[in-house]
């Protein structure tokens, strides 16, 4: 079986390969790591080699590029079923596993409110990533609910670049009013806000505080965090997403098989928050 990540280096997606490999282990099956790196070109090239080995199934995280899925839906053609994980296509003709972000972002939003906090920021992501969109209609929301004024200004997003990340913070920075608390896409995104704070002379979670998403190990080891990251459960998605994937290759080798309805699961997110 193949496995398609953006990033092995991320402890998210590391997490994910592990609950991948749990799964193909106890099942017998070896399994072919491809990284995209974030490119789109680079994720068909690994897709079309992984058709060409002959891998009996794919584990895919699309890219942060990937808006068209040609390269996916032509697998059906071979009987190569696909499972997405964690990023996802907006589609509801696939198979796939993801994380229910509402529940982590309404904790958050919440939270920030209760202790006093008004003018809430939002870091997104990448424009053409589902999960994007969707946290952004999720901190709508969930501002709404709390009875807080949307503020388009205090809304940016970065491509995931190390200096986008650095751009968008110090954008937020620079306003007549930065916000007082800011929500970032993930974590990595979160280092390089914190450093611009840092930079500008500012004191984290004392001149401007922040809620991100992932949940990385790395925060147990720092002195200065989030004072919440939202927990997306890799090993839960990638695990679930692998154990589909062994149900899609199982029902494929059957003689005559009938070809399956999609396979789908959410799992609800959750925040977690950091003694400060």
């Amino acid at each position: 079986m193949g496995v398609i990540i953006p990033d092995l280096a991320e402890p998210f997606f590391s997490s994910a390969l592990t609950g991948v490999e749990d799964v193909a282990e106890a099942c017998n099956y070896n399994v072919i790591i491809g990284q995209s790196l974030n490119s789109f070109e680079r994720e068909k090239r690994i897709v079309a080699n992984m058709k060409n080995h002959r891998v009996d199934g794919i584990l895919v995280s699309i890219t942060k590029e990937t808006s068209t899925y040609e390269h996916f839906d032509q697998l059906r053609k071979f009987n190569i079923p696909v499972v997405f994980f964690d990023r996802v296509p907006n589609r509801q003709d696939i198979n796939y596993v993801a994380c229910n972000l509402v529940s982590g972002m309404l904790q958050a939003v919440t939270k920030l409110v209760a202790k006093g906090y008004r003018r809430i920021g939002l870091i997104n992501g990448p424009t053409k990533l589902a999960a994007t969109l969707q946290r952004l209609q999720i901190y709508l929301n969930c501002l709404r609910q709390n009875g807080l004024e949307v503020d388009q200004d205090i809304i940016v997003s970065t491509t995931l670049s190390k200096a986008d990340n650095l751009a968008a913070m110090n954008k937020l920075l620079s306003l007549a009013v930065p916000p007082e608390a800011v929500i970032t896409f993930n974590d990595h995104v979160l280092l390089d806000c914190m450093a611009a704070v840092t930079n500008a002379g500012l004191e984290v979670n004392k001149d401007i505080s922040f809620v991100s998403f992932a949940n990385l190990p790395v925060w147990e080891y720092m002195d200065k965090k989030p004072l919440a990251s939202i927990e997306q459960f890799a090993y839960r998605q990638a695990s679930t997403a692998a154990g589909f994937l062994f149900k899609l290759i199982g029902h494929a080798a059957q003689p005559d098989a009938s070809e399956m309805p999609p396979l789908q699961c959410v799992i609800d997110s959750e925040m977690v928050e950091y003694p400060q």
